[in-house]
């Protein structure tokens, strides 16, 4: 104590940990449905020593749950509706400080300097804080890595919900190798913590009796800390995106032509809550619509066209701006197919020659608060007053 020499890693650490994990799933279905459903759980722990004088655990902690369900009905003969759900659910609790950094602080810290704890001198026999090492430097007490990894804890719970449904449509019966396809999706993540943290008494030797072994400790910050845990400190950061497609395609082949037609029509909301953000504009859902299209034509195999668009639709541009038409053509011979190529088969089967030409767009003009260009940002000095947004401005409320 009076002559250090700490193996922090040791002091902070366990050498082991126990951890669970188990899983089930069960499927099975006839003809109407087919189902798939898996649950697991799994209990991890850190390998972190807890402070036995504190009522809470600065130790991680973590308990997940999942669940899967995969269930494929059978509506008509033409008609299949594919319904996949998943959830995960985490329940964390560990320390006020990231263990990464936990470990950076561990390789950084001199293990001669001072100890983790001094056990009380005279002076401070009846003190009910801990007497935690340190010493000056620049002005400044240092780092103690083990009374940063004991002065507090963090309590997370997090839930991720994803839920998908497809529906399959043969429209065959109107006209031959016609089908249409309808997706929607959800994928909705919220996590909320609660941080707790007190302020650390820091102690320095003062003097020493070698002979009778007594020593002197001074306190370094005897005005700045604080024994008891502070008010909660709460965290939220949640996101939610939702997706909406429709496919119509046709496909048919008449003797030596083949005629393929795709199209496309998408949408997809994101919404996006962090605590830790003010901007309105970050709070604001980001918006697109697209509708894109191919159409293929073969002739016997060795003669291609393909013309595709897209015509999209963002909320970062305004006005004529606002959408865009960004159109491909292509061509393509097959002559590996020709008569001609027959004796080459067996050295290259296939070759092809192929052209294109075509536009495209990107809105990817900035980050989520400022993607907004077109529009102004007016606020009052020395004000901070909720806004509302306007078109070509903001106006405080």
């Amino acid at each position: 104590m009076i002559y250090p020499n700490i193996d922090w890693y040791n002091t902070m650490f366990n050498r082991s940990v126990t951890n669970m994990k188990a899983n089930a799933n069960v499927s099975g279905g006839g003809q109407v449905a087919t189902y798939y459903v898996s649950m697991g759980m799994d209990k991890e722990s850190g390998l972190l020593k807890t402070d036995q004088t504190k009522n809470y655990s600065n130790n991680i902690n973590i308990e997940r749950y999942f669940i899967r369900s995969n269930v494929i009905f059978k509506l008509t003969p033409t008609t299949k509706l594919d319904t996949r759900i998943q959830g995960r659910f985490m329940g964390y609790n560990g320390p006020a400080v990231p263990a990464a950094t936990l470990f950076r602080m561990v390789m950084n810290t001199n293990p001669v300097d001072f100890p983790a704890i001094y056990e009380p001198d005279s002076a401070n026999t009846f003190t009910q804080h801990t007497l935690f090492g340190n010493s000056f430097v620049g002005g400044a007490v240092k780092i103690n890595p083990y009374a940063e990894m004991v002065r507090g804890y963090e309590d997370r719970n997090e839930t991720d919900i994803t839920a998908q449904a497809i529906l399959q449509q043969d429209l065959g019966m109107v006209l031959k190798g016609l089908k249409a396809q309808v997706r929607v999706s959800a994928n909705t993540f919220g996590a909320y913590s609660g941080l707790r943290l007190y302020s650390p008494y820091y102690y320095d030797l003062e003097s020493y009796d070698p002979i009778s072994g007594n020593y002197k400790l001074f306190p370094l910050n005897p005005t700045t800390g604080q024994p008891y845990l502070g008010n909660i400190i709460p965290g939220r950061n949640s996101s939610g995106r939702y997706y909406y497609e429709a496919i119509v395609n046709w496909e048919r082949t008449f003797d030596k032509h083949s005629v393929a037609l795709t199209t496309v029509g998408t949408m997809e909301k994101n919404l996006l809550t962090s605590g830790s953000s003010t901007s309105i504009f970050e709070a604001l859902p980001e918006k697109n619509v697209r509708n894109s299209g191919r159409a293929n034509y073969t002739y016997d195999r060795r003669y291609l066209l393909e013309f595709g668009y897209s015509y999209m639709g963002s909320e970062k541009f305004t006005g004529s701006q606002r959408w865009g038409f960004f159109p491909t053509v292509g061509a393509g011979w097959s002559v590996s197919n020709e008569s001609f190529w027959e004796p080459l088969k067996d050295a290259i089967s296939t070759f092809k020659l192929r052209g294109s030409w075509g536009l495209v767009g990107n809105d990817a003009i900035a980050g989520r608060a400022d993607r907004f260009y077109f529009l102004s940002d007016v606020s009052l000095p020395g004000e901070h007053l909720p806004s509302i947004l306007v078109t070509g401005g903001v106006l405080p409320l």
